[in-house]
């Protein structure tokens, strides 16, 4: 008899865990090649909701990381914002100045563009994009694309060491380094 009740137990915590972990979403991995990139958004209120004097700080030492700034939720105060990379922290408008190309930054002023910072994640090869269109344009330190299809391509191929992404209603360019 105790023995019938130790195997129903046992059965039943066995029909318990298969359902537990049947029941489990499997994470759905962000495009990037076999690793996946840790996704942060960041909008008004992530920026407003710091205490005063607080600046929002976007990590770009930190590997297989992407700052989302999106401005659906209000305009982003873009002066809290800092970006650290290896050679120190920087405010984003220079970090963005010295990192875009002088005919990029016009789009910068736009509230409805949509900003992304990034980093490479550990562990990827770097790979030429297969078949590259004519808006992507790689250089041995360097790449840009132009185009929201063309950019996902680009991060794809995982050449990206860093990258900074934007996209306003004027269309979407990224630009990236190669060298880490």
């Amino acid at each position: 008899m105790r023995r019938i009740q130790i195997v129903t137990v046992f059965a039943l915590i066995l029909a318990t865990l298969i359902f537990a972990f049947s029941q489990t979403p499997t994470p759905s991995p962000q495009r990037g090649g076999a690793a996946t990139l840790r996704r942060i958004q960041v909008n008004a209120k992530a920026i407003s909701a710091l205490p005063k004097g607080k600046k929002y700080v976007v990590d770009l030492t930190q590997r297989g990381v992407k700052y989302e700034f999106d401005p659906k939720a209000g305009q982003i105060d873009f002066s809290r914002v800092m970006v650290r990379t290896a050679r120190g922290e920087v405010t984003i408008g220079s970090f963005l100045e010295k990192n875009l190309p002088k005919d990029k930054l016009p789009a910068l002023k736009d509230t409805s563009l949509l900003l992304i910072l990034g980093t490479r994640a550990t562990g990827t090869v770097q790979t030429l994009p297969t078949n590259p269109s004519k808006l992507i344009r790689c250089f041995p330190d360097f790449c840009t694309c132009e185009g929201e299809g063309d950019c996902q391509v680009l991060l794809d191929s995982n050449i990206c060491v860093t990258f900074i992404c934007i996209n306003s209603p004027n269309g979407a360019f990224c630009g990236c380094d190669r060298v880490p």
